[in-house]
């Protein structure tokens, strides 16, 4: 109740968010958990409370991604799930109403991760991990009860101001646990209502208990139930128990009980059966006595207990009631309200005495507006006094006269209120005055049916009948409810317990599954527009006709047909007597409905034209269909008028004579009302007198009659057999529905195998028909069917949507009305009827005599001048009818009951369906149909149909109407299908194209692609002929693709444009302004590879190229011209030629030239006709032609005239264009073949080699087609070879390019070469493209290029072995060299390079064959250098990763040798080291001699510079050119470069591939080409789509996956960014980037459990690895140092694999052994003890990593540094170890020219003096200070922030040592873990590096190094001491049983409890990291949030993400563990 109440007359109260506000302060106050809630809470507006909660929500993260698309799905929100505020935001407002959301959704989420894979299907439920999971989401994790720290502040409620978002959260999570564990009175009333009494569907029952048990809520359903039950029998419901729910209630459980049912479980089953049984013997309640309660609770008194029938009547009035119910909410307030009055006059008498008039006014105010409300109240109070008094007085008219003045109820609270005693609380709605009703109220009906106490509906109740004329119907009526009442429960006794009538479709309803009318209730008034406002028109009816009692009379025919004159329908009355002319019933109701819900009707009222229309179907006794037309048809029995009951009188007739419905065939007497019943009494009468068991079988009654009739079973089979056939080509949106339903009517199925055994005679027919009826029955039988036939298939997680249950019971519908009829009929023929024939045909005789008399008056009226004679006219045809049925023919004009209600909506037009289907313009549409004429004759609807492509419509037109052909049908259709195919496969490749750059719309995307799917599949059914449907919608649908692509292209367009300003700098400005320029061209995800190129520092540049060269210029048109009439054919005529315009005009310069080029090809074409070839002219037209140093020998007739073969010698220098290598360097003679140009191409077939490069020279012109027939026949043959003629000689002679380009770009195509080669070590120069930057630097006589790396395969070896080839001169002293020594470092020792130097250098005489050591070689090549000034010498070694390794290992002993040698002779000698990334991260060493060599080469994509790009540009176009091809746009190459991430080397994999398919390799085929060629266009579409294109994609990903298996990491690393793509991150996965920080979160919890876990340092070097290995994109910060990664490209993601491939991948490489390559990470250096054997295996190593060396020491960082360790890890030998070390030389910092100072002091006086004391002179001083506590060492650590001089110059570096056992000397640690580094113990990878250092590799295993760590814990000394001890015993096995080491590790580690910690610790993945949490809370009072960090300060956690929710112990932590165990 609100604080104050002001009883308004018109609204007496009113509940506000502000009420609910101050009641939920009070009890959240005042909040004892252990009390708990108050049973009478109110709601809890949380989203007015706490605005922000959502967002709240989604900052806490409790859901993963894959949990935020579940619930988006499973819940079916309205939200993107990559946007948590969104679903957030959409769940609050569910659980605003419904405060069990969360709980219940929870719980479903629980079970979805419960499947180790989507999709899974569900397993039996471990409960345990259930519990766990659900304890880590919101109500559990932020519920009061949960958070001691919420729990403290509950006095903020009740202090001033807004309350804290986070205490609104727990407690209305507190509030949703308490509404789940204690549901309100009315949910229990919901439940109750659904089991018992029948108060809706067994749909809706089940989806309660569902409900139930996603709430995990089974434990309170026995005592949800029993309350509930209770609660409705104590307020008198006990007689409308229905006991034939409590199946369907054990049916329902048990379905949603997944688990097998426990014992227990079962007994509370049978506890709710015996308590149903016990309360069913309860006699009902005296509905009288009831009323007398009712009316004394709202004090009413003085009433008899005795109430006649007529006062119950209207005692029973829904008027009286809603005044009952506002009463009692009067009643309510009242108190309040007179304590309001009277403090408001107390208050102005007290400011009248004070004269404070301001305030008077207002207080006038309030007290008149209370005093109204009070008024108001009694008032009504008097009122009902009178009304009741009138009505127990038998005063009715008066009572009616009175009552009129009042609205009926606005709701079913103000009805039930009378009765209920106000059980239910509501607002108690508006007073109105008997003088001044409430119109508003009047014209609004109710959203409901009205109920009467007794449960009938109101329309039917006992007032309708008390307005009744008892002059014309008393008795009548009384006979009927007589002989009707006791037929009417026997018939309801003997249907199915759980019949129903059917519920109309919502309106949402998908258009494939929309009926057009529903035989469902009709208990809805007529002109009752509340219900319907939002219903489908076509679909939902009102329910119910209501008497007229109020609006006329019905004591005369006149009075009623007075009524239908003086009403003005909205449409033309003259409509319906059309409609009912031609029998468009079905059409007449739907219109009339729409009328009526309008306030508007005709005539005849939409339920008598319903049951009009609904009667047309076949009646085969009692079933579904039967059930639902007798609910159809119960309303209609109570007409508003005459002509309405003459109407349904006409629609019963056959109904009643075929079907023994005793109910029905009574009312048929009252129904013939006025002139044109008077014709059917007769009959009616007739009729109603039947027998029970009339009529006898079909067979029966033809035989009686004589009329000649098919076996009714077989006309049955006939129609089961058209049924299968018809629904076997049927298909739907739902794909696993189709194959079920297809499956289903096959001779395997449930209906085909029934229909099998019918047609076959089987005697278990009528079982298997009986079986596909039991178990086909409703959807929810379908679904288990369905369910099974998956689990048959091997499809065990497929499912049917609840649409697609509700298609399949559509299709099956007519399927089971059959099956039963056959069984019927069976059952009828079986029992040998032996009936009084001669009384049936008495029966039958009369009923004919009737129904004759009474047809042919009719005919004598009918027609369609007025209504009466439409309906004379109907009513004639259905006496036609009734005969028809009495020879035995029931055919029914439609095939099911559905059909008769909305089949004609197939004569309107398609595009008018919409508008039937919107309330808002439903009448609109109506009257436009009907008096516009819209209705179509089946012609025209059928021609309509095809045009429109609604095919299944035109089908059933034709069987319908039997018009049309199916030939026509077929045909459009095919039409339609190729039309509309061609149309949607455009838009598919455009939506797929969106979804892989657009990251926005993915969830509209899909719908859209989904669309597709639905329409192809549809439209490849229309085309194939196996499915006919109707697809009008496929157009518009084309068209919203159109629409909502455009919208999403230019928001991608967008997009692009603010990437590309954003990625714009100085250096890329020029490509990226035109990018910007060029944006709306460059389709899509090109423009996504130009902007990756721009992030990366690529060249975005879009590049020109010739796709056709010269071949263009030369054919068709040159050629074509050449072999014409008019082309010169003498020297002398080319001169002339030359001169003139055309096509052979040549410039002036170039003309001689040219005529002395004709001449000397002519000479060679005289001599070619001699005895003897012209060897010397061939040889000086070759030179001609460009040859060098031609020769020609070995000439050879080739057997026929003018045809000779010889051998040609020469070489053809390219000046820049392409020469494919078989005619450059791989050629070292040519075959020479010179021929007429008469001769055919297969006479010189014998004399080709596929070998041999072959130049063909025609001494003559030949034309394009003899040209074409020399491409197939040299190209089909795989000839090499070189296609020269007269014509081709004179076009190079026009030219101005070189000649030998002319002649090979315009001669090469004819034959084939294949250029392309993928072998890396032999890439001849020509198929060398680019990387001239890269050579320069190597050449060079700078540091630059000494160093080459990159990934496998990629192009390293082939750019040393390029250089070698094409730079070596051994005549101009260049000595250029390459070695590939990857045995260096590993078989051989490094110092065997001088060795290889020899082998390399030797032969040339730069070192002496006897040199072998390291001077010697210096000293030869010195020598060598000084003999030959302009000397160079430069030795190219590959492959030398294990060589660096050991160097780095060893301080670079070979290496600064080899430096001192190149800079001692000025580069001149210069060594290139090629490798893989060991070589970059051997650069990286600040020691390294590497650093001191120049900037790396990184061999990456070939698009650094603008000049790779165009050198990667003609890698693609030139020898694919040559080849013979070209390609459609400069796209296609750009695609192709992309797609290869412009690596040369995946380029010529993917061109080799792509040239043998446009071969035809593979095809099974000869060789053709196309007439179009040279040169042949490459289809744009095939190049990712060819026939060898799979083969190509897995050597290029192989190729790929090389360069990630250098390190293992790099594959967990892109793994990772690939996962994360297809998890819902697609737009930081691949556009906007993790930060590092991100990424080693993901990454974290596949790291393989062996390995070290990276610092963040070292993960950061693996993130740049990667990016200049061309693998992920880096995406700068502005203004600072830091990047964000993401993967490089599209191409990158697909070349990773599939979502199964990658999470395989990272599967494997979780359990993959760690590299023993150096990772500065990992490795920490071995150094010599002080008197230690320097053979001694038990080696010391330093117990920080090169990489945490490198942090300490850091030049570029002054700051202090902190390390944190325990000593079993070494803490304590920091300071020894690093002076050591440096001492040996290997310090990784290590300067020549610097030296460094080691100090260790363990007081802060020392300290600070080492500080502060001079610096060092050209070094650095390191002071290791150990402080004593925590406390000394924060003093140190302010006492360095203050700035000292010496630490801010770099001269000292301040290192502060930390025990980790100290708990607050690690807290500080880990407070300032950003200066900080931690001791680690060992993982693998430093077992294995140090069995190799000691040569200990049989010891490498995996299970050795498990067991060496689980015994060490990776301590650093006791692995070494241990694997030492291994060693020197023969008893591996024994050593480690007998192994104990010294260290006690429970007490080494931590002076608290952190060892009983890491033992209750198991390792935690998702759901048991949450259960740990609470453990850990549970037993040491401290959360992982908590203890986590001094669990990894203490190095026990090898890893802990708490954002990944991960927790992984070391080996260290393992060892702990179990030492507590």
């Amino acid at each position: 109740m609100p604080k104050e109440t002001t009883l308004d007359p018109s609204l007496l109260t009113s509940n506000t968010s502000g009420f609910a506000e101050d009641r939920l302060r009070a009890i959240f106050a005042s909040y004892d958990p252990e009390e708990g809630l108050p049973h009478d809470m109110p709601s809890f507006p949380i989203l007015d409370l706490a605005p922000d909660a959502p967002s709240f929500l989604a900052k806490a993260g409790h859901f993963s991604a894959r949990d935020m698309k579940f619930i988006v799905s499973h819940a079916y929100l309205d939200a993107d799930p990559k946007n948590p505020l969104e679903v957030y935001t959409e769940l609050m407002q569910r659980a605003e109403k419904d405060p069990t959301t969360f709980p219940a959704l929870e719980m479903s989420v629980a079970r979805n991760r419960l499947q180790s894979k989507p999709g899974q299907a569900q397993q039996k439920v471990d409960t345990d991990k259930l519990s766990r999971f659900v304890a880590k989401f919101p109500t559990d994790k932020l519920r009061l009860v949960a958070n001691q720290h919420l729990q403290d502040r509950l006095g903020e409620f009740v202090e001033p101001g807004p309350v804290a978002t986070d205490l609104w959260v727990g407690a209305f999570f507190e509030y949703s646990v308490h509404r789940l564990r204690k549901p309100p009175q009315e949910e229990n009333i919901n439940l109750a209502e659904l089991i018992f009494f029948g108060k809706g569907s067994e749909e809706d029952l089940a989806d309660e208990l569902f409900a139930i048990r996603d709430r995990a809520d089974w434990a309170n359903i026995e005592t949800v139930i029993m309350k509930s039950l209770e609660y409705l029998l104590e307020n008198g419901a006990s007689d409308q128990l229905d006991p034939s729910r409590l199946s369907i209630l054990l049916k329902s459980i048990l379905a949603a009980y997944e688990a097998a049912p426990s014992a227990g479980f079962l007994r509370i089953i049978g506890r709710i059966t015996q308590k149903t049984a016990d309360l069913m013997d309860i006699p009902p309640s005296v509905q009288p006595l009831r009323f007398i309660d009712a009316f004394g609770a709202l004090g009413l008194e003085g009433y008899s207990e005795t109430i006649d029938d007529a006062a119950f009547a209207c005692l029973d009035d829904p008027r009286l009631r809603a005044l009952a119910f506002r009463l009692k909410a009067y009643q309510e307030i009242a108190p309040e309200m007179r304590e309001k009055q009277d403090a408001i006059e107390a208050q102005i008498a007290e400011a009248t005495a004070n004269k404070q008039y301001g305030a008077l006014r207002t207080l006038a105010e309030e007290a008149e507006t209370t005093s109204e409300g009070l008024k108001a109240g009694e008032r009504l109070k008097r009122q009902m006094q009178d009304l009741v008094e009138l009505a127990l007085l038998g005063e009715i008219e008066s009572f009616e006269a009175e009552i009129a003045s009042f609205p009926y109820p606005e709701s079913e609270d103000e009805e039930l209120a009378i009765v209920q005693g106000g059980a239910r609380r509501a607002p108690m709605p508006p007073l109105g005055r008997p003088e001044e009703p409430n119109r508003e109220a009047e014209e609004a009906t109710a959203e409901a049916p009205a109920t009467s106490v007794d449960g009938t509906p109101a329309s039917l109740g006992a007032d309708e009948e008390a307005t009744t004329s008892p002059a014309e119907d008393g008795p009548e009526r009384d006979d009927l409810a007589d002989d009707s009442q006791p037929d009417m429960d026997t018939k309801t006794e003997e249907l199915p317990a759980d019949s129903a009538p059917l519920k109309a479709e919502s309106p949402s309803m998908d258009v494939e599954d929309r009926e057009f009318a529903d035989p469902g209730d009709d208990t809805l008034a007529e002109g009752d527009p509340g219900p319907m406002d939002d219903a489908d028109p076509v679909i939902a009816e009102a329910e119910g006709d209501t008497s007229e009692a109020e609006s006329q009379s019905a004591d005369t025919p006149d009075a009623a047909d007075e009524d239908r004159e003086a009403t003005a329908p909205a449409i033309d009355p003259a409509c319906l007597n059309a409609l009912i002319a031609k029998d468009l019933l079905g059409i007449a109701a739907n219109a009339a409905a729409a009328l009526e819900m309008n306030g508007s009707r005709w005539p005849i009222s939409h339920t008598a034209l319903k049951v009009a229309a609904a009667s047309r179907f076949p009646h085969r006794n009692y079933g579904p269909e039967a059930h639902s037309f007798l609910d159809m048809a119960t309303p209609a029995l109570q007409p508003r008028n005459d002509i309405s009951a003459v109407l349904t009188l006409g629609a019963l007739l056959r109904p009643t004579i075929v079907v023994s419905n005793q109910t029905l065939r009574a009312s048929l007497v009252d129904l013939a009302r006025g002139p044109l019943g008077a014709h059917l009494m007769r009959v009616a009468e007739a009729v109603s007198k039947l027998d029970y068991d009339f009529p006898p079988s079909p067979d029966k009654l033809a035989e009686i009659s004589g009329a000649r009739l098919v076996p009714q079973k077989k006309r049955i089979l006939e129609r089961l057999l058209a049924w299968q056939d018809t629904t076997s080509g049927k298909k739907s949106r739902w794909p696993f529905a189709n194959q079920f339903m297809h499956h289903v009517v096959s001779d395997a199925g449930l209906i085909g195998h029934a229909i099998r055994d019918i047609q076959a005679g089987s005697k278990h027919a009528a079982s298997r028909a009986q079986r596909a009826i039991e178990e086909l029955g409703d959807t929810s039988s379908i679904q288990d069917r369905s369910i099974e036939y998956a689990a048959d298939v091997g499809k065990p997680t497929a499912g049917i949507h609840p649409k697609g249950l509700e298609y399949l019971d559509k299709q099956f519908d007519e399927a089971r009305s059959l099956l039963g009829a056959w069984i019927r009929a069976d059952e009828q023929e079986g029992s040998n009827d032996q009936r009084n024939d001669e009384k049936l045909r008495k029966t039958i005789g009369n009923l004919r005599t009737r129904l004759g008399s009474a047809r042919d008056m009719l005919d004598r009226i009918s027609g369609a001048d007025d209504l009466d004679a439409a309906v004379a006219g109907w009513l004639r045809d259905q006496a036609d009818l009734a005969l028809e049925a009495l020879e035995g023919h029931d055919k029914g004009k439609f095939t099911t009951l559905q059909d008769a209600l909305g089949a004609e909506h197939d004569l309107l037009p398609a595009q008018l369906h919409s508008g039937l289907e919107d309330p808002e313009t439903r009448l609109d549409t109506w009257r436009h149909v009907l008096e516009d004429g819209q209705v179509q004759e089946p012609e025209a609807a059928f021609a309509a149909a095809l045009a429109s492509g609604a095919f299944e419509t035109a089908q059933r037109l034709i069987t319908r109407y039997d018009i049309g052909n199916t030939t026509e049908l077929k045909s459009r259709a095919g039409e339609f299908a190729h039309h509309w195919l061609a149309q949607i496969e455009k838009r598919d490749r455009r939506l797929k194209t969106l979804a892989k750059v657009d990251y926005a719309h993915q969830q509209e995307l899909a719908r859209r692609l989904d669309w597709c799917e639905t329409a192809r599949d549809d439209l490849l059914g229309l085309d194939s002929g196996d499915k006919i449907a109707d697809l009008p919608e496929v157009p518009e649908g084309v068209k919203e693709i159109d629409r909502i692509s455009e919208k999403i292209e230019q928001a991608i367009r967008d997009d692009q444009v603010e990437r590309i300003q954003e990625y714009r700098t100085e250096a890329n400005a020029e490509d990226a302004d035109n990018l910007l320029d060029k944006i709306d061209d460059i389709p899509l995800e090109a423009a996504e590879d130009r902007i990756a190129q721009l992030r990366d520092g690529r060249s975005a540049a879009t590049m020109e190229a010739e796709l056709d060269g010269l071949v263009a210029a030369f054919t068709p048109g040159f050629v074509t011209a050449a072999s014409g009439p008019d082309w010169p054919r003498t020297s002398e005529g080319y001169k002339v030629a030359f001169m003139r315009d055309g096509v052979l005009k040549t410039e002036e310069d170039r003309r001689a030239p040219a005529a002395a080029l004709l001449e000397l090809f002519h000479e060679v074409c005289k001599s070619a006709k001699s005895s003897n070839a012209p060897a010397t002219k061939l040889k000086a037209l070759f030179e001609e032609l460009g040859f060098e140093d031609a020769r020609v020998s070995n000439v050879t007739s080739l057997g026929r005239p003018k045809a000779w073969t010889m051998r040609l010698n020469g070489k053809v220098v390219s000046d820049g264009w392409f020469l494919p290598p078989s005619f450059g360097s791989n050629a070292t003679s040519y075959r020479l073949l010179l021929i007429g140009p008469d001769t055919l191409p297969e006479a010189i077939q014998k004399a080709l080699d596929p070998e041999a490069p072959t130049i063909i020279l025609v001494a003559g012109i030949i034309d394009m087609a003899r040209r074409h027939e020399f491409a197939e026949r040299l190209r089909g043959q795989a000839i090499p070879a070189l296609l020269i003629d007269e014509a081709l000689i004179a076009f190079a002679a026009t030219r101005r390019e070189t000649r030998a380009r002319t002649i090979f770009e315009c001669g090469l195509p004819y034959g084939r070469v294949e250029p392309y080669t993928t072998d890396p070590g032999q890439i001849p120069p020509e198929m060398f493209f680019g990387r001239d930057t890269e050579m320069r630097d190597i050449l060079s006589r700078t540091a630059d290029g000494c160093l080459v790396y990159g990934g496998r395969q990629l192009g390293k070896s082939a750019l040393l072995s390029h250089i070698a080839r094409t730079h070596h001169s051994e005549e101009d002293n260049r000595i250029i060299v390459r070695r590939d020594v990857k045995s260096l470092g590993n078989s051989e020792k490094t110092s065997a390079i001088w060795s290889h130097l020899n082998g390399m250098l030797s032969d040339y005489g730069v070192v002496r064959k006897e040199s072998r050591t390291a001077d010697d070689i210096c000293k030869d090549i010195r020598g060598w250098l000084v003999k030959k000034p302009e000397g160079r010498v430069i030795c190219l070694f590959d492959e030398t990763d294990h060589f660096m390794a050991s160097e780095t290992k060893a301080d670079y002993p070979e290496l600064g040798r080899l430096k001192e040698l190149m800079e001692d002779t000025g580069r001149r000698f210069k060594v290139v080291f090629a490798g893989l990334h060991n070589v970059k991260r051997m650069h990286r060493q600040p020691n390294s001699p590497l650093a001191h060599l120049g900037q790396p080469i990184c061999i990456g994509p070939l698009n650094r510079t603008q000049d790779d790009k165009r050198a990667a540009y003609d890698l693609v176009v030139e020898p694919m050119r040559s080849a013979g091809f070209r390609f459609e746009s400069l796209q296609a190459v750009e695609d192709i470069l992309a797609w290869a991430n412009y690596y040369p080397s995946l380029v010529q994999e993917y061109a080799k591939g792509l040239l043998s398919t446009l071969h035809g390799a593979g095809s099974g085929k000869g060789y053709r080409l196309a007439e179009d060629g040279p040169l042949w266009a490459i289809p744009t579409d095939n190049l990712f789509n060819h026939r060898n294109f799979q083969q190509i994609e897995t050597r290029v990903r192989e190729k790929f996956h090389l360069t990630l298996d250098l390190d293992p990491r790099y594959a967990l690393v892109a793994y990772t960014l690939a996962l994360l793509n297809l998890e819902g991150n697609e737009l930081k996965a691949r556009m906007i980037g993790f930060t590092p920080e991100e990424l080693l979160d993901h990454a974290s919890p596949v790291w393989p459990e062996s390995a070290e876990q990276p610092t963040q340092a070292s993960f950061d070097a693996l993130l740049d690895e990667l990016f200049e290995l061309g693998v992920i994109g880096k995406i700068p910060a502005p203004g600072s140092e830091r990047a964000r990664y993401c993967l490089r490209s599209r191409q990158v993601a697909a070349m990773l694999g599939s979502y199964d491939d990658i999470v395989r991948a990272l599967d494997d490489l979780s359990k993959k052994d760690p590299a023993i390559s150096y990772d500065r990470g990992t490795y920490r250096r071995p150094y010599q003890v002080p008197g230690q054997d320097s053979k001694s295996k038990a080696l010391a190593y330093s117990p920080l990593t090169d990489l945490q060396i490198e942090t300490l020491l850091d030049d570029a960082d002054t700051s202090s540094r902190i390390v944190c360790g325990l000593p079993i890890l070494g803490i304590d030998k920091i300071a020894p170890a690093l002076k050591r070390i440096h001492e040996e030389g290997q310090l990784p910092i290590d300067r020549k020219d610097r030296q460094i100072e080691f100090v260790t002091t363990a007081e802060t006086k020392a300290f600070t003096a080492a500080i502060s004391k001079s610096k060092p002179a050209n070094g650095l001083r390191v002071v290791f200070h150990t402080p004593a506590s925590a406390e000394e060492a924060r003093s140190v650590l302010s006492w360095l922030e203050k700035g000292q001089s010496p630490v801010l110059d770099g001269h000292v570096r301040p290192v502060i040592l930390l025990d980790a056992c100290e708990p607050e000397m690690r807290g500080l640690a880990w407070r300032r873990r950003d200066q900080s580094v931690f001791l680690r113990p060992w993982a693998s990878e430093m077992v294995r590096v140090h069995l190799h250092a000691i040569e200990a590799t049989p010891l490498d295993t995996p299970d050795d190094r498990r067991r060496i760590l689980a015994a060490t814990g990776g301590i650093p000394s006791k692995t070494v001491e241990l694997i030492d001890a291994i060693l020197q015993s023969d008893d591996r096995d024994g050593t480690f049983a007998a192994w104990e080491s010294s260290v006690d590790p429970r007490r080494d580690i931590s002076s608290d409890d952190l060892a009983g910690v890491i033992a209750a610790i198991d390792d935690a993945k998702e759901g048991d990291y949450e259960a740990l949490d609470d453990i850990l809370q549970g037993e040491f009072g401290k959360d992982l949030v908590t203890l986590a960090p001094d669990l990894v300060a203490t190095a026990l956690l090898s890893l802990w993400s708490p954002e990944q929710r991960i927790i992984r112990k070391s080996a260290l932590g393992h060892l702990v563990a179990g030492a507590g165990t």
